[in-house]
């Protein structure tokens, strides 16, 4: 059910490289973006964390849920 599903997903996100450390590192570099804080290359690198980002969530996460969730659930989304 509904715990399992959780509990999935949970696991998923953990495991998946580097999720956890990457959101960090996306919160860091927007917080410091927001207090006037960045340089060219400090830009650079939150481009590349958050295309690295979005490009996991399109090939990795989308495609876990889909298979991991009822579709009643999917279509609730919608």
């Amino acid at each position: 059910g509904g715990l399992m599903l959780s509990t999935n997903i949970f696991y998923f996100i953990c495991n998946s490289c580097n999720g956890i450390r990457t959101v960090k590192k996306l919160i860091e570099l927007f917080s410091n973006l927001a207090a006037g804080i960045y340089t060219p290359d400090t830009l650079d690198e939150l481009g590349h964390y958050l295309e690295s980002h979005i490009r996991k969530e399109e090939r990795q996460f989308f495609p876990f849920i889909e298979s991991n969730c009822p579709e009643s659930a999917l279509n609730a989304l919608l």
